[in-house]
């Protein structure tokens, strides 16, 4: 995405070849919302934690597609690229420093416990 922003001269194949591995690298990123979600939440409260997450990243994407067209009218297609670019570079890094790791998470169902 930010080579996108900062290529103002790239060929119309480089621009196209580079955003569509963006479109296949974020698919497969939103893919991962339900299973490390499920992850993450204790079987008691895991359908309203997915819920809710599942709910925050629907609201950021319509946010950022009623957004996307105000900022390449007001600016430039460049500037939009860019903004997209530094969010996503943010998120991955905040992700990355502060998610935690859900392999070694053993998943325990509170009914088998009980028994």
């Amino acid at each position: 995405m930010l080579l996108l922003a900062f290529g103002k001269s790239l060929p119309a194949v480089i621009s196209l070849t580079l955003f569509g591995v963006f479109a296949v690298i974020l698919s497969a990123g939103l893919v991962a919302d339900y299973p490390y979600t499920s992850e993450l939440f204790d079987s008691a409260v895991r359908g309203t934690g997915v819920g809710m997450v599942v709910t925050f990243s629907r609201i950021g994407a319509a946010a950022g597609t009623f957004l996307l067209p105000i900022i390449t009218n007001a600016f430039h297609v460049q500037t939009a690229m860019g903004i997209c670019g530094v969010i996503l570079v943010f998120a991955a890094s905040f992700c990355f420093g502060v998610a935690p790791e859900t392999s070694p998470k053993i998943l325990h169902d509170r009914q088998l416990q009980k028994v």
